[in-house]
């Protein structure tokens, strides 16, 4: 009423004024009805930060290493990161690409040797390291060698970009470096500054830099751990169980205390008796006036639940399924169990053609240039899939589709994980050589029914007499 009262007499002097004084208390009172974007008290809790390149590269360092301590000394973040890791990439994605002599030469390459320094890895090692150091230090980048054995792979953490390059430029669309990434007037990504294990910086070209981040908002140029939101959960849930394991502790004590009654003891002597032992069965006689009192420490109950919930909080933050994270399958069965991890699939699913698809590609395109291959276009990956939970019954439901045209025999190959073209090359040449020895297996479709029957074979047409 006050309010709506000063509107009145501001718009009897300026009608401007007081028309824009109605016109912002309204928009206020239109922001008040959300809690989310209220100033009262449900609302004072919330931050109001707005993350951009600058304030990505601030916090994420501090982040990166807690992440790695976390990882280091916290069950349930290293079995985080190796769910992710495990799952994103596994043992290693390769191309899908129809060139024979192309996959030969990839193999051959990919098998060896594929990093410089330490640790030396082939190309599964180096995805395998590629994809846990992104998730639990939040950001990798990749940096191609040319040696005389070939393309070379760099593998450098986000803590070994140099930052004392940044340069604010002084007017909009100059040249400038934001978090050790130096850009040009148009925006694009020309030169990483990194530095040496002394300290000392040194540039390295775009070209030859690829950088692996997980993308979570507009304007980053830098990654952040996935640890971001479960460290506060992981720090409270060790310090929970820290205070339930003393709290175990305490309650499995059992003390005795033996009562003069009479006040017949010389409480001098008592002081410095050595304290009477406890053991299973055994039958003590006290002295008349004697008695006992037994102390009763608190039993600890309810903190399972508490714990659990704890845990959830946490799998939430990583993307993970609880049950795969704690290894506690109790309360699941097939249908919970399979909607978990169909939701956690697709976030696999989105790492795996939004984050290292690209990278892989990258990779390709250097080998292929070192290479002297001609690719006209970027392969497929076979990256892992969803293992089945129950093959008999989903290897049933693969099948008839299959059978009804709902998906192809390569739609299903790939569903697996597997290379079609690599398959079925495999499969010819095997059912080939057991059928050159005459032996019939059951899985020989050609030979046998579903049913486990001989085939009918089609009769051969008659040859058309010549006259």
């Amino acid at each position: 009423m006050i309010a709506e009262a000063l509107d009145k007499i501001v718009s009897l002097f300026d009608p401007k004024a007081g028309f824009e004084r109605v016109t912002y208390r309204k928009a206020l009172e239109v922001r008040a009805a959300y809690d989310a974007a209220s100033s009262r008290r449900r609302g004072t809790s919330f931050g109001t930060f707005d993350p951009n390149g600058e304030d990505v590269s601030s916090e994420s360092a501090t982040i990166s290493k807690r992440a790695k301590d976390s990882e280091r000394n916290n069950a349930w973040g290293t079995q985080a990161v190796r769910i992710l890791t495990t799952n994103a990439l596994g043992w290693g994605a390769d191309p899908i690409v129809k060139n024979k002599g192309v996959k030969k030469r990839w193999r051959k390459w990919s098998r060896g040797d594929v990093t410089l320094g330490e640790p030396a890895l082939n190309m599964s090692g180096a995805q395998h390291l590629i994809a846990k150091t992104m998730f639990g230090g939040g950001e990798v980048f990749l940096i191609r060698v040319v040696t005389p054995k070939g393309l070379r792979l760099q593998i450098r953490g986000g803590d070994e970009i140099d930052t004392s390059k940044d340069l604010d430029p002084q007017k909009e669309g100059a040249p400038r470096t934001v978090n050790g990434i130096e850009y040009d007037a148009a925006g694009e990504r020309v030169r990483y500054w990194f530095k040496t294990a002394e300290g000392l910086p040194f540039a390295v070209g775009a070209q030859d830099v690829h950088h692996v981040f997980i993308p979570k908002w507009t304007k980053q140029n830098r990654g952040i751990s996935e640890f971001a939101a479960a460290l506060p959960r992981l720090q409270n849930l060790d310090r929970l169980e820290d205070a339930q394991l003393n709290q175990q502790i305490v309650a499995a004590c059992l003390g005795v205390f033996i009562k003069d009654l009479d006040g017949s003891l010389d409480p001098n002597v008592a002081a410095t008796e050595e304290p009477m032992r406890i053991t299973p069965g055994m039958v003590g006689r006290l002295a008349p006036g004697k008695d006992v009192s037994v102390v009763n420490p608190p039993a600890s109950n309810g903190q399972n639940t508490l714990v659990q919930n704890a845990l959830r909080g946490v799998a939430a933050a990583f993307g993970v399924t609880y049950e795969d994270l704690t290894g506690d399958y109790s309360s699941a069965n097939f249908s919970t169990m399979r909607a978990a991890r169909l939701g956690h699939w697709r976030w696999i699913a989105v790492l795996q053609y939004v984050v290292f698809e690209r990278m892989l590609n990258r990779i390709f395109e250097w080998w292929a240039t070192i290479e002297n291959v001609r690719i006209d276009e970027a392969p497929l990956w076979s990256f892992p899939v969803m293992p089945m939970l129950d093959p008999e019954v989903e290897g049933v439901a693969l099948r008839r589709n299959i059978r009804s045209g709902a998906v192809t025999p390569n739609e299903a190959i790939a569903e697996l994980g597997k290379d079609p073209t690599t398959h079925w090359d495999d499969y010819g040449e095997q059912f080939k050589y057991i059928r050159s020895l005459g032996i019939v297996i059951d899985s020989d479709a050609g030979k046998v029914t579903d049913m486990g029957q001989v085939q009918v074979q089609e009769p051969k047409k008659a040859e058309k007499n010549s006259s």
